[in-house]
């Protein structure tokens, strides 16, 4: 309803593609469907979702690959006459042939790209969407080596959802430093059904988010919501409601995180009450990881960022990222950063990301 698909970016370039093939092909027949108004602010959420290292948030049922410019988002862009979102969709172009080393993508998007906007068109460096899915994105800017920050609320019930209420991916001098792991592999048995949450990938304790008491986080949990949200000055804000999600687990539970718009820096601030049990805080990298003290350091690419435990209890220790069965994706690679919080009866953990 806000425009942010609910089953996260691989599926709205699936699904919005199509959509925009058959509205492109009705324009001749004078249009006889209904134009939705919503699809210019879906062509801003995607623009959003992806980083400037190119990798998207990419929620749900989601792959983890490098975004390039897709039909529906060209179309979009064009039909619209969205300036901002024409010079997203042609920087994408021009970064996927440098960095790619060829041109992979459909011939509508060449087709169908819009022409070029003014240069000095300014291009906004946060953004959020209501709905099912909830998603707060920032960034400090939309060159390549810019700081980014994407977060969601949302549902396990969503079409394709997973247990990522309260998920997040983090960004920093070209780099991804924190990852959505990823879909499993739809083939194996109950993947839609029954053995759904079996599975490591698609769990709480496989994403960027709140393990408490040892739960699954609830997979009938109505959409989380985004309850705040500034957008100008900094820092730049939004909170999640996640309660719901920890309906069995905890009397309330609230996720903050604060951006700084100019460096990047960002708290991941979480208030929890009533917690049946220890509150388990992870994040999933691919980086070198060193634990010293409150302080975990990352290095990456000649880069480094550190996450720093400020005024809470709790002990940091770094983890393999393997499934507990052979047959799922292991994961080789990934470590997950963990931070291990002793029940109380009110727990206010703030975790600091530095550039």
């Amino acid at each position: 309803p806000d425009g942010m698909y609910p089953e996260g970016p691989g599926y709205w370039h699936y699904g919005t593609d199509y959509h925009v093939m058959l509205l492109a092909a009705c324009q001749p027949l004078n249009r006889p469907f209904a134009e939705n108004p919503l699809l210019n602010k879906a062509g801003g959420s995607i623009m959003h979702l992806t980083s400037p290292t190119r990798y998207a948030f990419n929620f749900a049922d989601g792959g983890s690959g490098l975004e390039k410019p897709s039909p529906a988002q060209c179309w979009l862009a064009a039909h619209f006459k969205d300036a901002v979102q024409a010079r997203h969709v042609r920087q994408l172009f021009t970064r996927s042939m440098a960095e790619d080393k060829r041109l992979d993508c459909s011939p509508l998007s060449l087709l169908w790209l819009p022409e070029a906007p003014p240069a000095d068109r300014a291009m906004p460096t946060a953004a959020v969407y209501q709905g099912e899915q909830a998603v707060a994105t920032f960034r400090t800017g939309w060159s390549p080596k810019d700081a980014f920050l994407a977060i969601k609320g949302g549902t396990p019930a969503a079409s394709h959802g997973h247990m990522d209420v309260g998920s997040f991916v983090y960004d920093a001098h070209g780099v991804r430093w924190m990852y959505d792991l990823g879909k499993e592999d739809y083939n194996l048995p109950g993947y839609f059904g029954s053995k759904r949450w079996t599975f490591f990938r698609l769990q709480n304790r496989s994403h960027n988010t709140l393990e408490i008491n040892g739960q699954l986080q609830n997979a009938k949990s109505k959409p989380c919501p985004l309850v705040s949200q500034t957008l100008t000055g900094n820092p730049l804000t939004a909170a999640f409601d996640l309660t719901d999600a920890y309906s069995n687990a905890a009397a309330k539970v609230i996720r903050r995180v604060r951006f700084d718009s100019q460096n990047g820096t960002s708290r991941i601030e979480d208030e929890i009450t009533q917690p049946a049990g220890t509150v388990v805080w992870r994040a999933f990298t691919d980086a070198q990881a060193e634990v010293k003290g409150d302080l975990v350091i990352l290095k990456k690419n000649g880069s480094q960022i550190t996450l720093r435990r400020i005024s809470t209890a709790g002990t940091w220790t770094i983890t393999d990222a393997k499934p507990p069965t052979a047959v799922e994706e292991q994961n080789k690679g990934f470590r997950a950063l963990v931070l291990t919080i002793p029940k109380a009866d009110q727990i206010s953990s703030v975790v600091e990301i530095r550039p």
